[in-house]
């Protein structure tokens, strides 16, 4: 049973590498909706990746430069799983940064 745990670990991780860019994925005017955890206005990109880092369920976030708008979200969209929930809006900017941490503790 530990085979067969380790070998969906492995194929996880690379499917994560491959199409994410080392856990990286970014979609100009596009946004994730439906898993808004949390919304902050008048933020700056770089205080929205803060954001989002210090949020344990946070693995992809929303932002608009347009009034600094940031919405933090619970879900991601690895390897084309829940592609349908990624919409078109000009000036909105989707982007997930998986921690390879955040992706070993799922597995524990």
């Amino acid at each position: 049973m530990k085979f067969i745990s380790i070998i969906y670990f492995v194929v996880t991780i690379k499917c994560s590498i491959s199409f994410s860019s080392r856990f990286s994925l970014s979609y100009k005017d596009k946004y994730l909706m439906r898993h808004v955890i949390r919304r902050v206005v008048g933020i700056d990109w770089l205080q929205c990746v803060t954001e989002c880092s210090k949020d344990g369920r946070c693995v992809s976030y929303n932002y608009r430069a347009n009034g600094g708008l940031c919405e933090l979200n619970d879900l991601s969209v690895n390897c084309g799983e829940n592609m349908g929930n990624l919409r078109v809006e000009t000036g909105m900017v989707y982007h997930q940064l998986e921690v390879l941490s955040k992706i070993i503790s799922m597995y524990k």
